[in-house]
């Protein structure tokens, strides 16, 4: 394996695009890669190991007073989305 050359990117879809055409290894989030996994165009190399990471989401908008329902619904759906993932990932902690 040359390591000699390094690439730096902070989009997902970029570095698993380069993967893909033979631009090295990397880690990369799971939800991007998937599809490219299940067709063979990827190799999962350690599937044990995982990288634990947390982040916050924040919503910005002013203020609750005529909130447009749009807004409120986009509010609801990221909020279980968030809630969901984590009710999976502690119930698979507990599983192990």
């Amino acid at each position: 394996l040359d390591t000699a050359q390094l690439t730096q990117v902070n989009d997902p879809i970029l570095v698993r695009d380069l993967v893909c055409a033979g631009g090295g290894l990397s880690f990369a989030p799971d939800i991007y890669c998937r599809a490219d996994l299940a067709r063979g165009a990827l190799v999962h190399l350690y599937p044990d190991i995982r990288i634990e990471h947390q982040s916050s989401l924040l919503l910005l908008y002013p203020g609750r007073r005529l909130l447009p329902k749009k807004t409120r619904v986009f509010i609801d759906f990221l909020h279980e989305i968030c809630t969901s993932r984590q009710r999976i990932e502690k119930q698979a902690r507990l599983d192990k």
